[in-house]
């Protein structure tokens, strides 16, 4: 969990606040409700962003001055929103322990920011050994950027690779990298299953891998760098792209 302050140290509005927190570099920001009867609470947005409601996507606008906003919290609403700039994997099937999940296919919540692109990353190790310190590891770097004149490309890359095996793993310099692993190959057939964009400015007229169009479904609603206040935001569904989680892609929204 990080606070507040950590992720905006140079804002002191956030410094008192210790009711929200930031889950990791996830980009996910939640606000957890203690009291009783309450059917909906505030969070603080300390950024000129949107802000993504995760179930619903609902879009919240963040100023540069900070500004708070209002979000429903009733018994079956959690407050979690996704910051504009994040791509959150997710593995989504109901199972009775994480590791009946290893291979599970993943989804994608591609949530645009003001400039219209995103990151994200993804790490894997077998989650037992300290094999990870020897390159037995998965560690993806997703983005969504600009294409061509109005498009949109989402790519994965070999982070361990962009990185030179360098600040991978605590306590060894360089972890082998670029390489075939037996835990690489255990997973190898973990596929994404579905990409869902929010914040796409217009309804895209191809969505394509390697020239070749995939299946898609789009629905209208706010773009992420409009700057109208509330509304649902513009969701693109991109169904079983065909492509793995351990191997670099790309994948072009042409608008």
């Amino acid at each position: 969990l990080r606070p507040q302050y950590t992720v905006f140290p140079e804002d002191p509005k956030g410094f008192s606040l210790d009711e929200q927190y930031y889950l990791g570099t996830s980009g996910l920001l939640v606000k957890p409700v203690t009291a009783p009867g309450v059917t909906e609470t505030t969070i603080y947005l300390a950024e000129a962003q949107p802000y993504y409601d995760y179930f619903t996507s609902k879009v919240y606008r963040g100023k540069r001055s900070g500004t708070n906003v209002t979000v429903p919290s009733a018994l079956h609403e959690l407050p979690l929103l996704i910051r504009g700039g994040s791509i959150v994997p997710t593995r989504e099937r109901p199972r009775r322990s994480s590791s009946l999940m290893k291979r599970d296919p993943f989804t994608l919540r591609i949530a645009l920011d003001a400039s219209e692109s995103a990151t994200g990353e993804l790490y894997l190790d077998d989650g037992d050994s300290y094999d990870y310190q020897k390159g037995e590891l998965v560690w993806r770097k997703f983005a969504a950027s600009k294409h061509g004149k109005s498009g949109l490309k989402i790519t994965s890359e070999d982070y361990a690779a962009l990185k030179e095996g360098k600040e991978v793993a605590d306590g060894v310099e360089v972890v082998p990298f670029g390489q075939p692993g037996q835990f690489k190959e255990s997973i190898g057939e973990v596929r994404v299953e579905k990409i869902i964009v929010l914040g796409l400015k217009s309804k895209p007229t191809k969505v394509s891998i390697g020239g070749v169009e995939i299946e898609w479904q789009f629905a209208p609603g706010v773009a992420a760098k409009s700057g109208a206040e509330g509304g649902v935001a513009s969701v693109l569904t991109i169904r079983d792209p065909a492509v793995k989680i351990v191997e670099d892609w790309s994948i072009e929204v042409t608008l």
